[in-house]
């Protein structure tokens, strides 16, 4: 909702950025074809770290960015 506030929804919200999915052709300004690049939110998080409830031992996690949203990431970088 904040994102969507300042005029920049989440890619592929459908509650407050009006879609579910977007394709490589929606992302080159063209009409929706082909299979969608990705049919979620866009939300990920590389890193993170919290403090353990019980012991305070800071705890840190760790992922990947996931094939879909590569897809996304290759196909807008590739317009540049």
């Amino acid at each position: 909702v904040h994102m969507a506030h300042a005029g920049h929804p989440i890619l592929c919200d459908k509650l407050y950025g009006g879609r579910s999915q977007i394709t490589a052709a929606e992302l080159s300004g063209a009409a929706a074809t082909g299979e969608p690049l990705l049919a979620r939110q866009a939300l990920h998080a590389h890193r993170l770290v919290i403090a353990h409830p019980a012991t305070g031992e800071s705890l840190q996690f760790e992922a990947p960015v996931p094939a879909d949203m590569q897809a996304v990431l290759d196909c807008l970088r590739s317009r540049q």
